[in-house]
């Protein structure tokens, strides 16, 4: 098994930080990049917000299932009333198309990869990326 990387509090609050200027402050178009940063700014951010509570220092101290991408396993743990609805991926394989449902565990790895979602669902998870943000943001009084 490999052994997972560990961060204090302060790098998560500094990576969030950090995620969220490069999601915001991209201008045009919304692109892949925009959304990959704004869920890994969201996951540094909800890591952050659950070291504080539980008073930790380093996700080292933290149980194994709470060092997920899962971003609704890390809404509910926080106590962040939010949750983000499963998304629609329209995929194309020789000439059929079968809608994928992608859950918030799997956002990152989609976009990481290349991968899209609808268009109407990109803008619903960019208004939920935005709705989690503001909570950080209110949470680290920032």
């Amino acid at each position: 098994m490999t052994q997972k990387l560990h961060f204090s509090n302060r790098e998560l609050k500094n990576a969030f930080t950090q995620f969220a200027k490069k999601a915001t402050s991209t201008s045009g178009p919304i692109k892949e990049d925009f959304i990959l940063y704004a869920i890994y700014a969201a996951e540094c951010g909800l890591k952050y917000i659950l070291l504080e509570n539980l008073k930790k220092d380093t996700t080292k101290r933290l149980e194994d299932d709470h060092l997920t991408h899962d971003l609704n396993y890390l809404l509910k743990k926080t106590r962040i009333n939010k949750q983000l609805p499963p998304f629609r991926r329209r995929a194309s394989r020789r000439n059929t198309r079968n809608d994928i449902n992608i859950s918030s565990g799997k956002l990152h790895e989609l976009y990481r990869y290349g991968g899209k979602l609808d268009s109407e669902c990109e803008e619903k998870l960019i208004g939920h990326l935005f709705d989690i943000f503001t909570k950080i943001e209110e949470f680290m009084r920032i």
